[in-house]
């Protein structure tokens, strides 16, 4: 989460940025881990040092909004795949220095964005609940604000069938459109 231009945190873990012109300095805090990080800027050339002797350099605003290498390719892509078999240990984000290095030039760049919107949140819980009534109680729902009109309102066992399937839908589409921002 992002608390202000320099400052990101998510439970006990941390990125902090000091600024000096173009070039920043950068602490992170990840799963108990400290890391030091300077990010020098000359042109469009960034080069990324780590403490422990590290460095990567990549150029801005080729490609999707992230590094590239020499010839264009993304940065982030250098890691490659992690295999790990057995009881190893997966290797830690402090030491996927392409991967890492592009998310901090992001972070350094205020190229940020939000995953999902209040209202997308909202919108979604209304629907997910709209579901859930109707699946259990669905003549309520469905004769909702309009009972008065009939003497004796009651759907049919199809009608009611038809209710609750519509019911689980609207429930499934709600749970969908609150998660969705995490996929894209």
């Amino acid at each position: 989460m992002q608390k202000n231009d320099d400052f990101y945190v998510n439970g006990k873990s941390s990125v902090s940025i000091s600024r000096n012109g173009n070039d920043a300095y950068i602490s992170i805090l990840l799963d108990g881990e400290d890391l030091n990080v300077s990010l020098a800027v000359e042109s469009d050339e960034y080069t990324i040092a780590y403490e422990d002797d590290r460095t990567v350099q990549g150029y801005a605003g080729k490609w999707a909004d992230g590094l590239v290498d020499a010839d264009g390719a993304p940065i982030w892509l250098e890691d490659g795949i992690a295999a790990v078999a057995g009881n190893e240990r997966e290797p830690g984000a402090l030491t996927r220095e392409f991967s890492l290095s592009n998310i901090l030039y992001r972070m350094a760049e205020g190229i940020c964005e939000q995953r999902g919107h209040l209202m997308v949140i909202l919108m979604s819980m209304v629907i997910y609940a709209l579901g859930i009534a109707s699946f259990f109680w669905p003549e309520e729902v469905h004769f909702l604000g309009s009972r008065w009109r009939y003497a004796n309102a009651e759907l049919s066992d199809e009608g009611i069938l038809v209710q609750k399937i519509s019911g689980v839908a609207c429930a499934v589409v709600g749970v969908v459109l609150l998660y969705a921002p995490l996929f894209w």
